[in-house]
């Protein structure tokens, strides 16, 4: 890839005003079982992340959060409608153009045990993609000491650890380290909190709170909580069978939701906010939290 179009990519990473991500008109389908219809799992979706903006992409479990982020990603290639990463139509870019457009995402997966290799140390967790990006060694190690410390890893001596030393809010803090690393424009995070207790989920999100104030990138957080997207971000997106239903500012949506979808997810985040209350006046009422 050549210089030129490297420094194309830094500028319009840093704020040219144009959305990191765009998704036009995009739509995704599966084979059905048997002989059934394919399952639309995203219907004409339209969704415009601004630089800096925070948007949480909200629904039930297969209401089409997961195909959006894989569409956002380059995993999947829509049936139609246009993907655009930074102006680039991932459709037609291919090679070093294209590796260079995807690396300005960073990504937090779900589950903290499998997203992270058990044979390599946290740095070298940290340092991979910053290799594969081709960074020079000494700026790498000072990319990846940076995120760690952002993180909330800065203790180097877990640095020389590996993954299966750690819990599970160790490795989700890892795996957000290394989503930093590279100093990506957009960080997509799935689910990072739903295999965490609800205690180090609040940590979670206060520490994702801190790494932005830092550092200037957009935030996609894709979740099937609605309380905790309005903790996260400014914006709300629900979806619902493949389809934006509701889109706008958090506040807004949890007051006054107008689809069906939205009232539904307002109406179970209430819920668990009452037996998250009983559960503090009463200890033994919300069981034992998983390892943390």
């Amino acid at each position: 890839m050549t210089t030129g179009a490297i420094s194309s990519l830094e500028q319009r990473a840093d704020g040219s005003g144009q959305p990191i991500v765009s998704l036009d008109r995009v739509s995704r389908s599966f084979p059905g079982r048997g002989a059934a219809q394919p399952i639309a799992a995203a219907c004409r979706v339209e969704l415009s992340i601004a630089p800096g903006e925070s948007v949480a992409l909200v629904g039930r479990s297969g209401a089409g959060k997961s195909t959006v982020a894989r569409l956002v990603v380059g995993l999947e290639r829509p049936d139609e409608g246009v993907v655009r990463v930074l102006g680039e139509d991932l459709a037609s870019i291919r090679g070093d153009r294209r590796r260079a457009t995807l690396a300005q995402i960073g990504m937090i997966l779900q589950d903290p045990y499998a997203a992270l290799s058990p044979a390599m140390t946290v740095l070298d967790i940290v340092l991979e993609p910053l290799r594969i990006g081709r960074v020079p060694r000494s700026i790498a190690e000072a990319r990846a000491a940076r995120a760690l410390t952002d993180a909330g890893v800065g203790d180097a001596g877990m640095w020389a650890r590996t993954s299966d030393e750690l819990s599970g809010g160790e490795r989700q803090r890892v795996g957000l380290a290394r989503a930093i690393a590279p100093e990506p424009a957009l960080l997509l995070a799935d689910e990072p909190t739903s295999m965490l207790d609800a205690s180090r989920q609040l940590e979670f999100l206060a520490l994702l709170r801190a790494v932005r104030s830092t550092r200037p990138m957009a935030l996609l957080f894709i979740t099937h909580d609605l309380a905790l997207a309005a903790a996260a971000c400014d914006r709300l997106v629900v979806i619902d069978a493949g389809r934006i239903v509701e889109d706008g500012p958090s506040a807004a949506l949890l007051t006054t939701p107008e689809a069906g979808a939205t009232r539904a997810l307002v109406a179970a985040a209430r819920a668990r906010s009452a037996l998250m209350a009983a559960a503090l006046d009463d200890p033994g009422a919300g069981g034992h939290p998983g390892r943390s």
